[in-house]
């Protein structure tokens, strides 16, 4: 590793010394403790001041991979976050139970419908009715950062009220349950494009999830 390291290094100088390279600044030579810190943190201990492009050129093969690396944990993370929903729904059938299961909260279980309705409400206006009536980006944003302290505390309570409606069925089970499904499904924007096409297949997924159990036999494998 540090022969290479040292390998890249002459032949960086090397390229540095050529009177027609475009680099601005070719006296400072490739410090290790920057490249690893780069790939480590994605920041570097050099002035802020310094152009990037400015830079040897492996350390802004550095900077780009250390980006490219950061763009892939975060999709890598969101598909784990929606397979393990997807297995979770699958093995307690999550869905069948909500609709059916007797130990279910009815009063809960409506109150819970009746938020997470409203929020339903509130991404249809911001993401449908608000771009077919002309607004700007920039005036859905405002309205959305007016609008966004109201739907997150209509989220809360539908989320509480979920896991009191189905508390009798997975106990203690039902905070992480809940939790994980929903956090999946906010994952899934990550996948969709965007305009009024993502916007329609983030709804075909709250299709999908309210048939879910046509699409799963039996009552689930933790059923109490």
């Amino acid at each position: 590793m540090d022969d290479e390291l040292s390998h890249l290094k002459d032949e960086t100088l090397r390229k540095f010394s050529n009177p027609n390279n475009p680099i601005k600044n070719p006296e400072r030579p490739i410090d290790e403790k920057i490249i690893k810190d780069i790939l480590k943190n994605g920041s570097d201990i050099v002035d802020d001041d310094e152009d990037i492009d400015d830079r040897p050129k492996l350390e802004i093969f550095a900077h780009k991979m250390y980006k490219y690396l950061e763009v892939l944990a975060h999709y890598i993370f969101a598909l784990c976050s929606i397979l393990l929903a997807i297995f979770i729904i699958y093995y307690t059938n999550f869905f069948y139970n909500l609709y059916f299961n007797e130990k279910v909260d009815k009063l809960y279980e409506i109150f819970s419908g009746i938020f997470f309705f409203m929020v339903i409400i509130i991404i249809c206006y911001i993401s449908f009715y608000l771009p077919l009536k002309g607004k700007t980006e920039e005036e859905i944003d405002k309205e959305m950062d007016d609008i966004i302290p109201y739907c997150t505390l209509i989220a809360i309570l539908g989320i509480l009220s979920l896991i009191i409606s189905i508390w009798d069925v997975y106990y203690i089970y039902s905070i992480p349950i809940v939790f994980i499904i929903l956090w999946a499904f906010i994952m899934t924007a990550n996948f969709a494009p965007r305009g009024i096409l993502g916007n329609i297949i983030f709804f075909l997924w709250i299709i999908l999830l309210f048939l879910s159990p046509k699409f799963i036999e039996g009552k689930g494998h933790t059923y109490y």
